[in-house]
């Protein structure tokens, strides 16, 4: 059995001021979406340096409904 773990920082300028349920919205949604194809090729990459059998990983989708942001806070 195998782990890994990766921490992804994405960092955005905003002109203008957003409240914290718009800024929570957007970390959940759209950085999600724009971090993914990192976290897709890190985990083949690192699938492949230890000679692990490669995990597919779809692609992320948008439908247009988004689901319910969960209130957990980490």
């Amino acid at each position: 059995m195998a782990c890994t773990v990766a921490t992804f920082v994405a960092e955005y300028r905003c002109y203008q001021e957003l409240n914290e349920e718009a800024l929570r919205v957007f970390s959940q949604r759209n950085a999600a979406y724009y971090i993914w194809p990192f976290w897709r090729e890190y985990l083949v990459s690192q699938c492949d340096h230890l000679r692990l059998p490669r995990v597919l990983v779809p692609t992320m989708s948008v439908t247009g409904q988004y689901p319910p942001v969960s209130d957990h806070k980490s």
